[in-house]
């Protein structure tokens, strides 16, 4: 009797599945139908494949021989489940590597059903959907929402998405922080409940918006936010419709940047490019901004005065042809050297005549100096010319005055020396070196003089030399010196000490004169 029953319900099966032959043959999907006894009557090619055996070889094998043992227990529990009970079981997934294949395992989605004969269940059939693919594509999914969901949260900027009434349905960190509450507290919250000063305008403005149907970037506003209300802070907004599957606006996302910091650099730059701007027209030196190309970016109007006619069309124009030729022959090497090695220039004395100067010769000093960028490349040039007119002036004076002594000195066969007795540091004129019959490489100092000396006088020399520095008398002495060709010569010396404000001796100065050849007794 029960036999019978195993071949009735092993027809009942087959029945099944033989009145489908190309639903088994040609389906896309795994297809198997087993008995009550979950042996397998029919399979179609794709179910074969995923547990690796061939059709004919599971005819008659049981579930618990061929499902592997990672998704066995899952598997034949089902079937049981549906056969005992005549309900479909719907939605299991099963995981297992798929035979011969060396990829990691696969994912597949099973739908067992009951199969009828005579109103009674004589066996199930399972359908095997491979959702890998479908399923990677959703672990990347969730992956990808969480990063953005991260990036949302702790961007440094604020984001906000507010519905039409101003209610914030999503928000992150930084926007939270601004208003000094958390995430969760904002959720739900009107901006009112925020900042009820600006919500009269905020509103306004987004029905305004909403009606226009128009992002807006980067609108700058201002407010004093709860955390910091004693000062005005000012902000970037950049807002965006969000619109409904009729194309209705429902709300607008909000990004929001605290520039505060930037905007008061901002303003204090703006303060220096002002005060800046009066510097560079009123300091007394000549200042020139040149692009790579000497060309001139800028000129102040000291500089102008060089390039007489020229104004606002020096701008753009090369410096080469704005200058005299006279200034160009001594600026332009300068300039073309600075900008080939990079290195400020060395000051360069100039001699000019501008045009404005009524013909009155005039001397600058001219310095070059490189600009550069982020990366350290130079970008420009900077000349600044300073008026050493009057400073020239005395220089040749004092150079004319220095001539005139000397030549005095030469004609009078007298030298002047200085002897500096804190730093013991000795100098000597021109025509003490004559005197001496030393050449100019001849370092002067108090060894070197008593080596100078006549041996028979040096004792005499220095008792003089130790009285005058102990008591500030000037001191008169004759004495012979030698000369490096052995020549002998008579000097007449003068000497006196400078004393400090404390009395200490600081220098002494004298004077030589040679009085060899006067024919009498030595001056006294």
């Amino acid at each position: 009797m029960g036999a019978q029953r195993r071949r009735s319900e092993v027809g009942g099966a087959r029945g099944a599945a033989r009145a489908s032959p190309d639903l088994y043959g040609a389906a896309p999907v795994g297809l198997c139908t087993v008995d009550r006894a979950l042996r397998y009557v029919h399979a179609n090619p794709v179910y074969a494949q995923i547990v690796g055996y061939d059709l004919e070889e599971l005819r008659g094998r049981s579930m618990d021989e061929v499902v592997p043992a990672s998704a066995r227990s899952d598997a034949t529990s089902a079937a049981r489940r549906v056969i005992e009970s005549g309900e479909p079981v719907v939605g299991i997934e099963l995981r297992r590597q798929k035979p011969g294949e060396p990829e990691p395992e696969r994912i597949w989605l099973v739908n067992i059903h009951p199969v009828r004969e005579g109103g009674e269940v004589a066996g199930a059939t399972a359908v095997l959907q491979d959702i890998t693919q479908v399923r990677r594509d959703e672990s990347d999914a969730r992956a990808r929402l969480a990063e953005l969901e991260a990036i949302y949260r702790n961007a440094p900027v604020g984001l906000s998405f507010v519905d039409h009434e101003l209610r914030y349905v999503r928000v992150n960190q930084a926007i939270a922080d601004m208003n000094g509450t958390s995430i969760e507290d904002m959720l739900g919250k009107a901006y009112r409940d925020f900042s009820p000063e600006n919500a009269d305008q905020a509103e306004s403005f987004l029905r305004r918006l909403r009606e226009s149907g128009r992002p807006v970037r980067n609108l700058e506003t201002s407010g004093r936010p709860p955390t910091d209300p004693d000062r005005e802070h000012h902000y970037l907004l950049s807002m965006d419709p969000v619109r409904g599957a009729g194309g209705e606006i429902v709300g607008h996302t909000a990004a929001i940047q605290d520039v505060t910091e930037l905007h008061d650099t901002r303003e204090e730059a703006a303060r220096w490019l002002a005060e800046l701007e009066i510097l560079h027209a009123h300091v007394p030196l000549g200042l020139c901004h040149l692009d790579r190309r000497l060309r001139v970016i800028h000129l102040n109007p000291v500089f102008e005065r060089f390039c007489a006619g020229s104004g606002d069309r020096a701008a753009g124009a090369s410096l080469r042809d704005l200058l005299p030729e006279s200034v160009a022959r001594q600026l332009l090497p300068q300039v073309e050297y600075v900008l080939r090695s990079g290195a400020s220039s060395a000051e360069l004395p100039i001699h000019v005549d501008p045009p404005d100067s009524g013909g009155r010769a005039s001397t600058w000093n001219a310095h070059t100096h490189p600009t550069r960028d982020a990366d350290g490349q130079v970008t420009g040039l900077v000349t600044v010319l300073q008026d050493v007119t009057p400073v020239a002036a005395r220089q040749r004076e004092v150079e004319a005055i220095a001539r005139r002594l000397s030549e005095a000195q030469r004609i009078a066969q007298v030298g002047s020396f200085e002897w500096d007795l804190i730093n013991d540091e000795v100098w000597w004129s021109s025509e003490m070196y004559y005197i001496a019959g030393q050449p100019r490489t001849f370092v002067p100092s108090y060894a070197a003089f008593f080596e100078i000396v006549h041996p028979d006088d040096r004792a005499t020399v220095r008792t003089q030399v130790d009285r005058t520095v102990e008591d500030g008398n000037a001191s008169r002495a004759t004495f012979r010196i030698l000369r490096p060709d052995g020549t002998e010569r008579e000097i007449f010396g003068v000497a006196r000490v400078d004393r400090s404000g404390g009395g200490l001796p600081e220098r002494m100065l004298g004077t030589w004169q040679d009085v060899t050849d006067f024919g009498g007794p030595a001056p006294k």
